[in-house]
């Protein structure tokens, strides 16, 4: 990754006191990215319906809706537990709604109404928006090569947690 001219990386060595300088800069740059997000949200006049930690679920169901709580689950490799956080407020929002499966009425499908459909084109702006935020000066090598990274990164902390039941 490059740092744009005349300006040295922040802590090339790790934070003054830190353990490691790769945990600081991870959680840094989470809290920022947080902090950004929430003001696009504002600026797309999202911040009504939606919050930092639903996009995911929303944007899987943009492009198939009609899945079950569990099915999501799978598809975006995350908790049921935490599905269940994220369903309860994108249903709060009026952006999704929940119906019974027509061959197994235990089963819930998830369900776009059309204020959440209407919300996805500017979901996508913001998207694209964070998008060119993230590659700033990065070649196309270099963004192929740190998106492999947190891949795999990715990967480590999610066996991680399985490993340790969270």
């Amino acid at each position: 990754m490059t740092t744009p001219r005349n300006e040295s990386p922040p802590f090339p060595h790790g934070q003054p006191g830190s353990a490691d300088p790769l945990v600081f800069l991870l959680t840094r740059a989470h809290a920022v990215y947080e902090k950004v997000l929430s003001s696009l949200l504002r600026e797309h006049h999202l911040d009504r319906h939606l919050r930092p930690g639903l996009g995911n679920v929303l944007f899987a169901l943009f492009s198939r809706d009609g899945e079950s709580a569990g099915e999501l689950s799978v598809r975006l490799g995350v908790p049921k537990s935490t599905m269940t956080g994220v369903i309860t407020a994108l249903e709060d929002s009026g952006i999704v709604e929940t119906r019974p499966d027509e061959r197994d009425h235990r089963v819930k499908r998830l369900w776009l109404t059309r204020r959440g459909r209407s919300l996805e084109p500017r979901c996508r702006q913001l998207t694209e928006q964070l998008a060119v935020i993230f590659a700033g000066d990065l070649s196309v090598d270099e963004i192929e090569t740190f998106q492999r990274l947190l891949e795999g990164l990715l990967i480590r902390l999610r066996d991680a947690a399985e490993r340790r039941g969270a």
